[in-house]
């Protein structure tokens, strides 16, 4: 399964993101989908990122969040960092918001 949405400011596109099922690399069982985000140029600083990371989390309260952010990219570590993303070297997690019993 794939979600995959644009981000608009004043009508305007200003980034994508999409969200790739998969298995996790250490969660067992628990739904995961690989974090993929780009942002418009001349849209950066303004929280369009910060906004899209929000809405994977509400859309999918209950799955496990993974990003690989390539090294230098030093404000996509900082934008998953603020998040409440965990880093693992160049990789990012972030657990279910709530989670079923």
């Amino acid at each position: 399964m794939r979600l995959f949405e644009i981000a608009q400011v004043g009508g305007q596109a200003a980034g994508v993101i999409r969200l790739d099922r998969r298995r996790s690399r250490d969660a067992g069982t628990l739904p995961c989908y690989e974090v993929s985000i780009y942002t418009v140029p001349g849209m950066t600083g303004i929280g369009v990122g910060k906004a899209m990371l929000a809405y994977a989390r509400a859309a999918l309260p209950w799955a496990r969040l993974e990003a690989e952010v390539l090294r230098g990219n030093e404000a996509s570590h900082a934008l998953f960092t603020a998040a409440g993303f965990v880093r693992h070297g160049d990789r990012y997690d972030c657990e279910p918001i709530w989670k079923s019993s």
